[in-house]
C-alpha cells in the first residue's frame, strides 16, 4: 500500500515537471544512479541499472516514462560534459565499468529519443576487501 503512494506521488510529481518543462520550454535535468556494467568507446555510452526509479524515453511511442528500480539506463555523452572521480576532474576515457556513479541528465526529443548526461560524478570500486577488525580484549575486574 505504502509502495503504491509513493508511486503515485512520484507520478503527480514527474507530470508536473513535465508540464512546467513545456510551458518554460526549456530542458529538466533528471538524476539517476547505479554502478556502471558497461561503457561503450565508440558510441560515448555509459549504461547501468538504476538504484532508483528515473525518467526517461517510452518503449514505444512519444512523451515520458518513470521506469523502475533496476532497469537498465543507457546515457549518451557529449565530449564537453564536467566528469569527476572521486572528486577529481576526469574525462569519459577514464570511466570504467565497477564505478559507482550519480548521472544527472535530460531527454532529447528527437526522431529517437534519447538520455544526454550533463554532468557525471564517478566514485572508484571498493576492493571488496574489508580492514580486519581491531579486536579489544575485555578486561577483567
Amino acid at each position: 500500500m505504502k509502495a503504491n503512494r509513493e508511486w503515485r506521488l512520484a507520478l503527480v510529481l514527474l507530470i508536473s515537471v513535465i508540464i512546467g518543462a513545456v510551458l518554460a520550454r526549456a530542458a529538466t535535468i533528471f538524476t539517476v544512479s547505479g554502478t556502471i556494467d558497461q561503457v561503450s568507446r565508440n558510441s560515448a555510452q555509459i549504461a547501468f541499472f538504476a538504484n532508483k526509479p528515473f525518467v526517461g524515453p517510452p518503449r514505444y511511442g512519444a512523451g515520458f516514462k518513470l521506469w523502475p528500480a533496476d532497469t537498465l539506463f543507457i546515457a549518451t555523452v557529449g565530449g564537453t560534459i564536467p566528469i569527476t572521480i572521486d572528486g577529481k576532474k576526469a574525462g569519459f576515457a577514464d570511466l570504467k565499468e565497477g564505478q559507482a556513479v550519480v548521472v544527472q541528465y535530460y531527454l532529447v526529443i528527437e526522431k529517437n529519443m534519447y538520455c544526454a548526461a550533463t554532468r557525471i560524478d564517478a566514485h572508484t570500486a571498493s576492493t571488496g576487501k574489508k580492514q580486519p577488525a581491531q579486536c579489544k580484549p575485555e578486561r577483567r575486574r
